[in-house]
């Protein structure tokens, strides 16, 4: 994050920042809209971080 910010600024970074943010939540919202498991993503991206702990 860090070496992009520097790279293409701090405005345009923030920008990328907030509507990353936005498209990944409504992803979310419409992935689990169509498909109705939310739970999938917490068990194969939450699983990792729990075992690290």
């Amino acid at each position: 994050g860090g070496m992009m910010e520097r790279v293409i600024g701090k405005k345009r970074f923030l920008w990328f920042y907030l509507i990353s943010g936005l498209l990944a939540g409504l992803l979310f919202v419409f992935l689990s809209y169509f498909f109705g498991n939310t739970e999938l993503g917490a068990r194969i991206f939450g699983g990792p971080l729990v075992s690290a702990v």
